[in-house]
C-alpha cells in the first residue's frame, strides 16, 4: 500500500483538485494534514471518504511537521510506499502509477515527477548537482543575471544533458511531490522540523547523498504544479521563510563554511528588503 500525505493550510479548492486528480493501479490510502486552517465543508466530505484519513493538527507547525504526522499514521496503517504532495499539484493520468515504478524495481530510493508549471513549462528545480554554499552562491548570481554567467553550471543543475532520457539519477528532487521507499523512512526520516517552509528539498537532499540512498527523477510521470498558489498573497512571510530555512540548512549542513554561509546570507538581504517595501507600499 502507498500512503499519500497532503498538507493543506486554507487551500481547499486546490486540494479538492488534487484528490480528485488522485488514481493509482495499487491499495492506497490519502493522509490529508489540516495545519490549523479555517474551517470549510470540505472537510466533511474526507471525513467520510473510504480512502482518506484526515488528520486535524492544533497549529500550523508547516511544511515538515504537517510531513510527518500524516506518515506516522501512514506507518502506523502499514505503507510500504510513500508520497508527498503539495495541495497545489494536479496528477495526470498514470503519473503516479509511472513515479512509484523505479520504486518498485528497486531502482532508487526517492523518486520525483516531471514537474509542468501552467504556462507549459518545466519547474526548474530538480537539483542535477550536489548543493553546498559555494554552488549556492553560483545560483543566487545566475538567478539574478538569468544564466549569463556560469552558464556550464546551470545546464548541470538543471539536468539539460538529461532532456531526452526519461529516467536519471540526481541530486535531489523538487518538495512539492516525491516518492520514496521505507529505507528512505530509516535512513533520513522524519524530516527536520526546524524548516517551516521552503528548503527542505535540499536538506532532505543532502542528508540521502550522505547516507548513500539512490534518488531518481521519472519524466514519464507528469505533474501539473500550480506554482505558489499557496504562498502569492504572503511573499514577504514566505520569502523570509526561505531566507530563514536557506540559513538553517547552511549552518546545520556546512558549519565549517560560516563564513560563506553568510555572505549567501548578505547576498538574500537586498531582495528581501525590496519585497518588504513593495508589500508596505502595497498595503
Amino acid at each position: 500500500m502507498i500512503g499519500i500525505i497532503i498538507v493543506n493550510y486554507n487551500d481547499w479548492n486546490n486540494l479538492k483538485n488534487c484528490i480528485r486528480s488522485i488514481e493509482v493501479d495499487m491499495h492506497y490510502r490519502i493522509y490529508v494534514v489540516d495545519n490549523a486552517s479555517k474551517t470549510d465543508l470540505f472537510i466533511k466530505e474526507l471525513k467520510v471518504a473510504d480512502n482518506v484519513t484526515y488528520i486535524q493538527s492544533n497549529i500550523n507547525g508547516g511544511y515538515s511537521r504537517g510531513n510527518n504526522l500524516g506518515l506516522n499514521q501512514a506507518l502506523k496503517d502499514g505503507c510500504e510506499l510513500f508520497m508527498i504532495s503539495n495541495t497545489d499539484i494536479v496528477f495526470n493520468k498514470n503519473s503516479i502509477n509511472n513515479l512509484i515504478l523505479p520504486l518498485q524495481n528497486k531502482e532508487c530510493d526517492i523518486v520525483g515527477p516531471k514537474v509542468l508549471l501552467p504556462n507549459g513549462s518545466e519547474q526548474e528545480e530538480i537539483l542535477g548537482v550536489r548543493v553546498t554554499p559555494f554552488s549556492k552562491i553560483k545560483l543566487i548570481i545566475n538567478s539574478a543575471t538569468r544564466g549569463l554567467v556560469f552558464k556550464q553550471f546551470k545546464a548541470k543543475f538543471n539536468n539539460q544533458k538529461n532532456l531526452d532520457i526519461d529516467n536519471y539519477q540526481v541530486y535531489g528532487v523538487s518538495g512539492c511531490c516525491f516518492a520514496f521507499n521505507k529505507l528512505a523512512i530509516e535512513k533520513v526520516f522524519p524530516l527536520d522540523e526546524n524548516i517551516f517552509l521552503y528548503n527542505e528539498e535540499w536538506l532532505l537532499s543532502e542528508m540521502s547523498f550522505r547516507k548513500n540512498l539512490r534518488t531518481m527523477v521519472n519524466k514519464n510521470a507528469v505533474i501539473l504544479h500550480m506554482h505558489g498558489a499557496t504562498t502569492k498573497k504572503i511573499k514577504m512571510f514566505s520569502y523570509y521563510c526561505f531566507i530563514k530555512s536557506e540559513f538553517y540548512v547552511l549552518r546545520t549542513l556546512f558549519p565549517k563554511f560560516l563564513i560563506l554561509n553568510l555572505i549567501i546570507l548578505l547576498m538574500r538581504l537586498p531582495k528581501f528588503l525590496f519585497v518588504y517595501l513593495k508589500e508596505r507600499i502595497k498595503n
